[in-house]
């Protein structure tokens, strides 16, 4: 129902601007609906190659920490073999020591 007291262009100028945001509102929906389904998958490819390289990090520092208990392991052996290897000369020095005595 028109408006008493409106002129021909005052409701031509209100039925335009009502155009115009629906217009505006419809361009807003169809712009934003491609932005949304690109933030979506470039979310999606974030996450799976986060997950991609937290598993190769985890996998490095697995690697990294049985090296270091070899290492670790070799390095006991080997100081082991060492202390035994003085106990056994002087056992040894002991014995001759004690056999010339007697």
């Amino acid at each position: 129902m028109p408006e008493p007291g409106l002129s021909l262009w005052q409701r031509l100028r209100k039925g335009r601007v009502r155009i115009l945001w629906l217009v505006l509102g419809a361009l807003l929906l169809v712009s934003a609906l491609p932005i949304g389904l690109y933030h979506r998958q470039v979310l999606q490819l974030s996450q799976d190659k986060l997950g991609d390289n937290e598993r190769v990090q985890q996998s490095d520092l697995t690697r990294s920490l049985a090296q270091e208990i070899q290492l670790f392991e070799f390095n006991q052996t080997q100081q082991l073999y060492s202390e035994r290897q003085i106990l056994t000369s002087l056992i040894r020095r002991n014995n001759s020591i004690a056999s010339d005595k007697f």
